[in-house]
């Protein structure tokens, strides 16, 4: 990773009591990332003051509750330390509590595109970072390096990274979980699948205990009567399941960071059109929650139908388009239905994973996952779920879920969507049998339930089949001059 302190002048407020087991992997993190960081401290008593005033790049300052957590003050400090930081050459500040830290493949990449883009606050993908015990440090690695595993968790896509030239008030709630913030006008706000907020809470079950015991005993009055930090006050059997449940659900933070611009791409492909152009964020929003991100979701879209193009596409649609970074859309010229799919994607990303979805399903979280590692198993084919196979046994393209590659195709494939072939709403035979010519057939990843979402049935009919056909009369071929493997090659 670049230095980021070369380019960005980054400082970093954090709220602190008794952190000293914890301080020096998150210090790890503060050296590279941080030119300052203010740290408010609780009254600490554990050395963790004595420790922080070994390094000159670090201030404490002292804040005194009586002894008690007020999430009422809590949130006054992280709504305004910040603002003194205004028009100081300051380009980015982080306000987090202590055990939350932001990282990225390539952060120095990140940042210089927020900056680029105005992003004036930016909001991660949560993640809790989880061990069966607490771990030993190691200034050679970072935690989560060290670690290996964490679990996805959206109360946790807290806005904690914002250019404070560009903001006027965080307006942060108690807990600071959500905010409301006012920006400038010539700003933006951004929710980013490439940041994330690394969350060091579940590092060993008897450290989850203790601390929760130790955060219990000191919660206000005032915290009790409104149900502020009630997580503190679980008992040991549900602090017990609430671990196992992230354990169980955790997944390879090494899968998380992979699909970046050095590494192949994973890239979501779909359409749609006028009577279903609502349900985009709601399909869309289960395709970011998994548990491998996609690179970028391209939504192919035609100017026939939508003729003013982003004008023509309903404000709360377009508000979620622009509040994602990895979504674009792509405008074709004709109206081809379905087909405009999967097969215009080819053209913009030629040597990446391609998995098309459908714009009236709901995703479940480990649908890329699944694709995904079949793929690494056979990377020489297309990638489909069990949900239709021809009768010469050979597994059939799956509209709503499969993953190919335009080398999975012979080169120029895409010329007959120029043809009458796009007159059969029937694209999903079409691309299995010229997957087979190719020797590529497609391989399943299994079994998958979709759950349906908002459907309207197409004007257009479904031609089962005849997409095949078609185009085996055109190229006097046939599936039976081939013979399936039985994992599904050739």
């Amino acid at each position: 990773m670049n230095n980021i302190k070369d380019d960005f002048n980054i400082v970093w407020y954090t709220l602190c009591w008794n952190e000293m087991p914890l301080l020096p992997f998150i210090i790890d993190y503060w050296k590279l990332i941080a030119k300052k960081v203010i740290v408010y401290d609780n009254g600490s008593t554990d050395g963790t003051l004595e420790y922080l005033s070994t390094f000159d790049w670090i201030e404490v300052r002292h804040y005194d509750t009586n002894n008690t957590i007020k999430d009422e003050v809590y949130i006054q400090i992280k709504n305004d330390c910040w603002k003194e930081q205004r028009n100081k050459n300051v380009d980015f500040v982080i306000v987090s509590d202590l055990d939350e830290i932001i990282w990225a493949k390539d952060l120095y990449d990140q940042l210089h595109q927020f900056k680029a883009n105005k992003n004036a606050i930016i909001k991660p993908q949560g993640y809790d970072i989880i061990s069966r015990e607490f771990p030993t440090h190691n200034n050679q690695i970072l935690l989560h390096e060290q670690l290996k595993k964490c679990c996805r968790f959206q109360g946790l896509d807290k806005c904690i990274l914002f250019q404070p030239d560009l903001v006027n008030e965080t307006n942060y709630v108690i807990g600071a979980h959500t905010c409301n913030p006012s920006i400038k006008e010539c700003a933006n706000q951004l929710t980013s699948t490439e940041l994330f907020l690394f969350h060091f809470k579940f590092l060993g079950l008897e450290y989850n205990i203790m601390k929760r015991i130790s955060l219990r005993n000191r919660l206000s009055e005032n915290n009790i009567k409104h149900g502020w930090g009630i997580h503190y006050t679980f008992t040991k059997e549900q602090v017990i399941n609430e671990f196992n449940s992230r354990w169980n659900n955790s997944i390879n933070i090494s899968d998380l960071l992979k699909n970046t611009k050095n590494d192949e791409k994973i890239i979501i492909t779909l359409t749609s059109w006028k009577k279903r152009i609502l349900n985009i964020p709601t399909v869309l929003e289960s395709i970011q929650n998994q548990t491998i991100k996609p690179y970028k979701i391209v939504l192919n879209l035609s100017s026939d139908e939508f003729e003013n193009k982003e004008g023509d596409i309903p404000v709360e649609v377009l508000d979620y388009i622009r509040a994602h970074d990895n979504i674009q859309i792509n405008w074709i010229v004709k109206n081809i239905k379905s087909w405009k799919k999967t097969i215009p994607t080819f053209k913009l990303y030629p040597n990446d994973c391609i998995i098309c979805i459908d714009d009236d399903m709901l995703y479940p979280n480990d649908f890329i996952e699944r694709l995904w590692n079949k793929h690494l198993e056979y990377p020489n084919n297309p990638i489909t779920f069990n949900v239709w196979t021809w009768p010469n046994g050979f597994m059939q393209h799956f509209g709503a879920g499969s993953l190919d590659k335009k080398c999975f195709y012979e080169d120029g494939f895409e010329k007959w969507l120029e043809t009458e072939i796009t007159n059969f709403s029937d694209e999903d035979s079409f691309m299995t049998f010229m997957a087979v010519r190719h020797g590529n057939p497609y391989i399943s990843a299994g079994k998958i339930e979709l759950q349906s979402y908002n459907s309207v049935e197409p004007i257009f009919g479904k031609d089962g089949g005849k997409a095949y056909y078609w185009i085996a009369n055109k190229l006097n071929d046939r599936f039976e001059n081939y013979i399936p493997h039985k994992n599904g090659g050739l």
